[in-house]
């Protein structure tokens, strides 16, 4: 009987310790490591155009674009993009730990895409080398940079 009371206890704090709710928003989140030297990015793609409801496209690679030509890869959270899922909703694109400095945009590689018809998908031309969006912006150390993408459906 004594062999039992520690097993009982232990169950009973699992079982109470798993009774109790996350926080909103984390039950999906990743735990990051602080800032120390770097900086970091989070980029947001904007609400789509109810025009892009079907649309779909495949992201291959996004890369921040420092000021002497280089490029920083930042991890992407949402690869794929479906126009009906997006319309109205704005959504995290990617983010990642960069150098501090001076940046002068982003590319961004897409890997395909394609619209929805009557008749079925048909697939639209990507051009092989990445999109660039120029846009300067400041990465402070420690300190995260917000950055917010629009799609124009009309390109």
């Amino acid at each position: 009987m004594t062999g039992l009371k520690p097993t009982f206890i232990f169950l009973l704090i699992v079982f109470i310790s798993g009774c109790f709710a996350l926080e909103p928003g984390l039950e999906n989140s990743v735990e990051k490591m602080p800032l120390t030297q770097e900086g970091e990015i989070v980029l947001y793609l904007q609400p789509l155009p109810q025009e892009a409801d079907r649309l779909h496209f495949e992201i291959g690679g996004l890369s921040a674009i420092r000021d002497d030509g280089s490029a920083i890869p930042v991890s992407l959270l949402l690869s794929e993009l479906k126009g009906a899922d997006l319309t109205g909703l704005q959504k995290l694109l990617a983010s990642g730990a960069v150098p501090p400095g001076r940046y002068s945009g982003i590319t961004i590689q897409i890997k395909q895409a394609f619209v929805e018809t009557a008749e079925g998908k048909v697939a639209l031309a990507v051009p092989e080398e990445a999109l660039r969006v120029e846009h300067y912006f400041d990465v402070a150390r420690q300190k995260a940079s917000a950055l917010f993408l629009s799609l124009n459906p009309a390109k």
